[in-house]
């Protein structure tokens, strides 16, 4: 498609998160759509390093924080001039807005909203982050794409930021569906809780947000009445936290955590059922690639993405958010009900479909 020019992405390290691994694919699609990469991070640290796709160049900026890589990326640019520049996650995005308007290049710039601003602002007591929509109505209008991985993403970001609705895409991330049933037909490399009870998975940093006391206590009433075991793959700040309610509530045999899992894959394939029990998201990835696996999908339904995914609970089992009992309830059925094999429209996720997209924001696809 595109015989010349280069794109930066941009992004603050390389964590194990689902927008850092939508990124490593869009590079990825970028490449096979004949656009040259570069993968700029404010640190090249975190787990993922390794999965970045050859023949994308990376380049570190050596900034601790990402408020502090906007002068290593202005540089960056006017060396460069890259045609266009992508970024994702707010504070990253204001830096890219700011490192351009530093550098004065005709970069295109898109920028990328992951996850419900209201939820994140209300969690968060830093005043850096309660500033936030005051800084995005003052710069996103610079971009010359803004784009919400859903629409519940996109409808709280226009509220909450006092955007243009209407000037808003929404572009899923991209998930490319060849490689993660690839990888799910590896064997495990973890170790599962011990005996042949039906399996329930969770998978995501070990957070505030992602809720994991309450899967870990919806463990604990499933198992009063049929037995179930569970694994939790994902590293964070609640780890002990988590370890020390496992513990207290007499589950060290029946749920594990071990740690970041660099091929989760195995464990969706092997799930009897995948839960998501997150307080809120923007398009979790997870869901996604749960049912692409044929793995039962029980979320909370949180803000937002679940509700979008899961078409109103057709494809799922949707509960309310901090319910282990509805959770727990849940889990009991869909272990007894088999949803897996339902019909799963994989094609507004597909690499190539979203590849388009960002080609024709950054008017890359003439």
């Amino acid at each position: 498609m595109i015989a010349s020019g280069r794109v930066a992405l941009f992004l603050p390290a390389l964590l194990g998160g689902g927008a850092e691994r939508a990124f490593l694919s869009l590079a990825d699609g970028f490449l096979s759509a004949g656009v040259r990469v570069d993968l700029v991070l404010a640190s090249e640290a975190g787990p993922l390093r390794d999965e970045v796709p050859e023949g994308v160049r990376v380049v570190d900026l050596g900034s601790n924080r990402v408020l502090r890589a906007v002068r290593p990326l202005a540089r960056y640019l006017r060396a460069v001039r890259p045609v266009g520049l992508v970024s994702a996650l707010t504070h990253a995005n204001l830096a890219a807005l700011a490192a351009v308007r530093l550098a004065r290049v005709k970069t295109a710039v898109v920028v990328v909203e992951q996850n419900n601003l209201s939820a994140t602002q209300q969690d968060s007591a830093k005043r850096q982050t309660r500033a936030l929509p005051a800084l995005m109505r003052c710069f996103y209008g610079q971009a010359r794409g803004v784009v919400a991985v859903s629409q519940g993403v996109a409808d709280d970001l226009a509220t909450r930021a006092g955007l243009d609705r209407a000037s808003l895409s929404v572009v899923h991330n991209p998930l490319r569906f060849d490689l993660i049933r690839e990888r799910a037909a590896a064997p495990l490399d973890v170790e599962l809780p011990a005996g042949e009870a039906p399996l329930i998975v969770g998978v995501g940093s070990l957070t505030a947000q992602k809720d994991f006391p309450t899967l870990i206590e919806a463990v604990s009433r499933a198992r009063t009445q049929r037995p179930c075991r569970a694994i939790i793959a994902g590293d964070g700040p609640e780890r002990a936290k988590l370890e020390q309610m496992v513990m207290e509530r007499g589950l060290g045999e029946a749920v594990k955590l071990p740690g970041f899992v660099a091929n989760p894959y195995p464990l969706f394939a092997a799930a009897d059922v995948f839960v998501l029990s997150s307080r809120w998201e923007g398009l979790p990835t997870v869901l996604l690639e749960a049912l692409a696996l044929g793995a039962p999908v029980v979320s909370t339904d949180c803000p937002n993405g679940p509700r979008e995914i899961l078409r109103g609970g057709e494809l799922g089992w949707l509960v309310p958010v901090e319910s282990p009992d509805a959770l727990a309830a849940a889990v009991l059925e869909a272990i007894e009900q088999d949803r897996a094999g339902v019909a799963f429209d994989e094609s507004p996720y597909r690499l190539e479909t979203v590849v388009a997209r960002y080609l024709n924001l950054l008017g890359l696809d003439n």
